[in-house]
């Protein structure tokens, strides 16, 4: 992407559209929304929901909190509402009995409103919720996360209730995302503490399938990758946001350098949409390289990525999964606060950042666009560093 892109003015317009979509179908949800009955959390549930519909990354941060709500409850039927796309990550979860998926995106206006199906399907999985009768549900995060919980007919419901509504939950908790300066884990870690379901950062991991990893080792023959050659990774792209992204030519350069020093190759990972972006890197590096942008499911990214010696990555999903795999990560980090959505536990990977004091910048109201226009967090950091953390993440491991 053209640093160009990357500068254009915040396009707030869009942002506030959402969030008044979003508020008036929880306003009017919540107007007609009887005060729940204070209630403690079930003892012995038969069933439970919890609740995480947004980013790849978000979801894996979250797993420490269903672990824990396993443990918890070890005997009841555990029940994850997730977005259709992260869905394929919870068949490396095994804590969790079902999955059901719902797009809470199409009812906003960037989304088809308009099609009377998308409310169908709202009404539909409304149905499905009810009919399950559910003991307790947790909403990790968000509006509909919390309104689903409401609608859900659930027995016992508990979230921040900042982030929803108080009326949608028995047990509202205080506060809403990121007026405290902690984890994104550590928040939905305090959902499942406070009934009682105690995790950290134990719980923070992840392992391949051997079916996703006899089919990568064959799609890697295929492609003529050399068996047992060191493998450094590159996930060049970032959802939410053009200014999470740093610059293709400093991709390759601390890669090429990288792999250049360990007489490897390099993968570049990344969705269909984010492939000419990995490709122009592929085509910059100088040394052996793949470029399997778009070529992975989740299961065989998880693969691909426990192939790895070292994984450079910005604030993304992978770079979220790669942690959790154990595998040496370094993330860039440019307007968002690695202290809120960095690498976790602390120490698990290494952020690589300028101090500057527009930075960070992000929060949740918008997509990660560059206020001022100068792209300085990104546009001023040196393959250099990137170079230097990678050497030392590699070094802590031998």
């Amino acid at each position: 992407m053209a640093p160009e892109q990357m500068v254009r003015p915040r396009p707030r317009l869009k942002a506030r559209l959402r969030r008044l979509a979003t508020r008036l179908i929880i306003g009017a949800f919540a107007a007609v929304a009887r005060p729940p009955a204070p209630a403690a959390p079930p003892d012995n549930p038969r069933r439970i929901l919890v609740i995480r519909l947004d980013l790849l990354g978000d979801l894996m941060l979250s797993v420490p909190a269903i672990r824990a709500v396993r443990r918890r409850w070890p005997r009841a039927e555990l029940v994850a509402l997730v977005l259709p796309y992260t869905a394929p990550l919870l068949a490396h979860i095994p804590e969790v009995d079902r999955v059901i998926t719902f797009d809470p995106n199409r009812l906003r206006p960037s989304g088809t409103p308009w099609r009377p199906a998308v409310w169908a399907d709202l009404l539909g999985l409304i149905r499905r919720l009810r009919a399950q009768k559910f003991d307790a549900a947790l909403a990790l995060y968000g509006p509909w996360a919390g309104l689903l919980a409401y609608l859900s007919g659930a027995r016992f419901r508990v979230g921040y209730g900042a982030e929803s509504h108080p009326k949608f939950f028995n047990m509202a908790l205080p506060g809403r995302r990121y007026l405290e300066r902690r984890h994104e884990a550590e928040y939905t870690l305090s959902v499942a503490a406070a009934v009682g379901a105690v995790g950290g950062p134990d719980d923070y991991w992840l392992r391949p399938l051997p079916e996703a990893q006899a089919r990568l080792e064959a799609k890697l023959a295929a492609l003529g990758v050399p068996p047992g050659l060191p493998l450094i990774g590159v996930q060049a792209g970032a959802a939410n946001g053009a200014a999470k992204q740093w610059y293709p030519e400093k991709w390759a350069a601390a890669a090429g350098e990288l792999a250049r020093r360990r007489g490897g190759g390099v993968i570049l990972t990344g969705t269909a949409r984010e492939r000419p972006l990995a490709e122009a890197i592929r085509a910059a590096l100088g040394v052996p390289a793949w470029n399997l942008a778009g070529e992975t499911d989740i299961p065989g990214l998880v693969a691909l990525l426990g192939r790895l010696e070292l994984f450079l990555a910005g604030d993304t999903g992978p770079m979220h999964l790669a942690t959790a795999l154990g595998v040496p990560t370094v993330a860039v980090h440019g307007p968002t606060d690695p202290a809120l959505s960095g690498p976790w536990p602390p120490g698990r990977g290494a952020v690589v950042r300028l101090e500057l004091p527009c930075s960070p910048c992000y929060d949740l109201t918008d997509a990660a666009v560059c206020p001022l226009g100068h792209h300085n967090c990104l546009r001023l950091l040196g393959p250099g560093a990137v170079v230097a953390a990678a050497e030392e993440a590699l070094r802590a491991v031998r």
